[in-house]
């Protein structure tokens, strides 16, 4: 009896520091895998994912080079932090993706706040609002608004709140009894020649980006405005709170000193 006590005390001891030293190493792990300002300033970089197929967001200008109001603010972030910046594009459905497996420090890609990342991901306070237009070919006049587009052909862009917006009306008058046929593009560009070639009848899209696409001959945004929305940046799930603040504070100023307005000036 003694003897089975006493090897129950051992597997008990034993038991304890294997626990503990699973939560040394834990601990240890996440400490030394923490993406901080002194962790970024370390590498010399910080790393931005985007997708550069929503101008003036981000695009890409007549001699290839990614530009945009978003690029000009992770710029500035960069250079806030005395490190260069470096841009990772991917697919906008894959951003996330990409940011959770650790292809980039944070996403900057006219991202709206939702439901479904404000709890996943760490994220910016808002700098920029937006809302949703729709999009028709110039001198169209059987639509004028949201319930116009029962039984057309209406494009939006993959993965987009865009998308999710007009998912959202299925279940809901006219949309009920004559829902619209969904077709989703991979880019705003594809979307806007859909459009053009009149292989949709009517597109969704962000209010900056439609009114960016209405300057191409042969499309017009209606004045109609749906939804509102807030731009965010969002941040790898290991991003310290102190990372995210610094950056708070970059864009604040920003906007106090004009700078912010200043990037919207150059790509409008």
């Amino acid at each position: 009896m003694k003897k089975a006590k006493k090897v129950i005390c051992w597997l008990a001891v034993l038991a304890c520091a294997i626990a503990g030293g699973i939560v040394f190493f834990r601990s240890t792990y996440e400490t030394q895998e923490k993406t901080d300002v002194t962790a970024i300033k370390k590498a010399g970089v910080i790393k931005i994912l985007t997708d550069p197929t929503f101008p003036p967001y981000e695009y890409v200008n007549n001699t290839g080079e990614i530009v945009g109001i978003d690029i000009d603010i992770a710029n500035l972030i960069a250079e806030k932090l005395v490190v260069r910046s470096e841009i990772i594009t991917a697919d906008f459905p894959g951003l996330l993706p990409a940011l959770a497996g650790g292809k980039g420090d944070m996403v900057i890609a006219a991202v709206s706040l939702t439901d479904q990342n404000k709890d996943v991901y760490p994220h910016s306070i808002p700098y920029a609002n937006s809302c949703q237009r729709i999009l028709v070919p110039a001198g169209c006049v059987g639509i004028g608004g949201l319930a116009d587009l029962a039984g057309k052909k209406v494009g939006v862009p993959n993965g987009t709140t865009s998308s999710n917006f007009i998912d959202s009306k299925m279940h809901e008058e006219p949309f009920s009894d004559s829902p619209p046929t969904v077709v989703t593009y991979p880019s705003t560009t594809e979307l806007v020649q859909a459009l053009l070639s009149g292989r949709i009848d009517a597109a969704l899209l962000d209010s900056l980006p439609a009114e960016r696409a209405a300057e191409e001959d042969g499309i017009e945004v209606l004045p109609a405005m749906f939804g509102q929305e807030e731009y965010v940046f969002l941040y790898t799930k290991n991003a310290s709170q102190g990372l995210v603040s610094d950056i708070d504070n970059i864009i604040l100023e920003a906007e106090k000193n004009g700078t912010m307005d200043g990037f919207y000036k150059k790509h409008n």
